[in-house]
């Protein structure tokens, strides 16, 4: 006598928007792939990549701590230098800088497919204002 058994297997979602362990594969290596390609064209300082633009409240966020980790200053002078590299100026007033978060993305986001295709210099540009490396835009 044979015997039989059959085992199906369900997805498993380890990770959003995967579904399967291939799909997981994938994304990983795709991001090693355009990772690397960051490193030649120059946009990777201290193995953190500084080429984008605080497009949402988490990147704002995550631009905040690296420009505070790069720069070695506080939160707030890091926060202070990316308002400044947003805004393209020297010195922003109070009320500019209490403004709120969704103000300073909205700003700092391309707009247009033209704009979109610039050099992101924003995370870049914080970072040496908060390290005193470059203190004007003059």
């Amino acid at each position: 006598a044979s015997v039989t058994s059959e085992v199906r297997l369900s997805r498993v979602h380890l990770l959003p928007h995967t579904s399967s362990f291939a799909d997981l594969a994938l994304k990983m290596a795709l991001n090693v792939v355009s990772s690397a390609m960051q490193v030649p064209c120059g946009r990777i300082y201290r193995n953190l990549m500084i080429n984008f633009s605080p497009s949402n409240d988490k990147i704002y966020n995550r631009c905040i701590h690296q420009v505070a980790v790069c720069a070695k200053c506080s939160r707030a002078e890091a926060e202070y230098a990316l308002i400044r590299a947003i805004r393209k100026t020297d010195s922003v007033s109070i009320s500019v800088a209490r403004a709120p978060k969704s103000e300073h993305i909205c700003i700092a986001t391309p707009q247009t497919e033209a704009e979109k295709l610039e050099p992101q210099t924003i995370q870049a540009t914080a970072i040496l204002l908060a390290s005193k490396k470059c203190s004007t835009f003059k």
